[in-house]
């Protein structure tokens, strides 16, 4: 008797349904493995903390790219001021959301020294803090921003002082470093921004009226200064708290930008001197456990972080990226987490990475 062959249309269909159904068990199975946060409701489940702001990853169209284009000569390879020359970009009103949100933490006098740091490096702390700064200043408020991150500083970079090393992690004049050891103080150590650097540039937003900025706003920086083989122990003793109670007679708020809490200890040596302590995590990268490790760590210290700013959210279209709801729209980050952590991929250069 004959044999009978399969039909090709039957074969196809199963075909395909099996191709489905190993490619659904793939991604599944490595959302299953991804340990990393990805949206803002996973990050108030996981930690238990609330999510102040949610701020869009940085494409390669769009406003944001054109302006890191025009800003490279004057701001090097990425661009940080988004607050100020893209004010109606996502990124910039997540800025001003938690500049509102903190400002509803409590009374005045009881959140004028904030700090952001990150469970380990390349979150986006610094852009967090340069830009909350910056937001700060647009509103009217006299602002220092402090670089706490001795080991790896980077203020003087994303302000570009003429004073910056070829761009090296070393500015020559004097700093955090300088007053800690008692051989300046912070009304001659810390550098004026230009008002012009800290105003909105868009002169169509400034015709419109559609973002005020508020006058009177001023910001100044003390960078990190020369490089200090031992940070930790400096900030062991009473000259930070010293620097802050100073620093707090001439600014209506201290933003400081502090090693990650993973890395080394100076970030937990100055807390004592803290009033409000934000996390950056990095959406799609930062493994939930060193979010968890560090939340531990401060715990120990006596301090509990305020809430977590979500950095890098990726964006695929629709309203809700916009509002930062949980949605499949937050893909995952390309990288992923080393344990090595000076090491630092090509991407962690771009936009909102440092």
């Amino acid at each position: 008797m004959p044999s009978v062959s399969p039909r090709p249309t039957r074969t196809i269909v199963l075909g395909l349904l099996g191709g489905l159904v190993a490619g659904l068990a793939f991604v599944f199975g490595a959302d299953a493995l991804d340990r990393s946060i990805k949206t803002v409701d996973q990050a108030e489940s996981t930690v238990g903390l609330p999510v102040f702001a949610a701020v869009p990853e940085t494409t390669d169209e769009g406003p944001v790219n054109r302006l890191k284009r025009r800003s490279k000569k004057a701001f090097g390879s990425s661009n940080y001021r988004v607050v100020v020359e893209t004010p109606e970009s996502p990124a910039a009103e997540a800025f001003r959301n938690l500049r509102a949100a903190l400002a509803l933490l409590g009374p005045e006098a009881e959140r004028k020294v904030s700090l952001f740091t990150s469970a380990v490096p390349n979150e986006g702390k610094s852009f967090t803090s340069a830009n909350y700064s910056l937001a700060l200043a647009q509103q009217g408020y006299r602002v220092l921003l402090i670089d706490g991150d001795l080991r790896r500083p980077t203020m003087h970079k994303i302000f570009r002082f003429p004073s910056a090393k070829n761009n090296s992690d070393e500015d020559s004049e004097p700093g955090v470093i300088d007053c800690l050891l008692g051989e300046t103080d912070v009304a001659s150590a810390a550098r004026q921004i230009p008002a012009g650097e800290i105003q909105i540039v868009d002169e169509n937003i400034a015709v419109t009226g559609n973002i005020l900025t508020a006058t009177g706003g001023q910001l100044s920086v003390l960078a990190g200064g020369r490089r200090s083989p031992n940070p930790a122990e400096i900030l062991a003793g009473p000259f930070f708290g010293r620097l802050i109670v100073e620093a707090a007679t001439l600014y209506d708020r201290i933003v400081i930008d502090s090693a990650p809490i993973l890395a080394v200890s100076d970030t937990l040596l100055m807390t004592p001197h803290v009033q409000t302590l934000c996390i950056v995590v990095r959406a799609a990268k930062t493994p939930r456990q060193a979010v968890r490790r560090a939340i531990s760590l401060l715990a120990k210290s006596g301090i509990r972080p305020a809430g977590l700013v979500l950095n890098r959210l990726r964006r695929s279209g629709g309203v809700g990226y916009y509002y930062h709801y949980s949605s499949h729209g937050y893909g995952a980050e390309e990288g992923a987490y080393s344990r090595s952590y000076g090491r630092r991929s090509s991407s962690d250069h771009e936009g909102n990475g440092a």
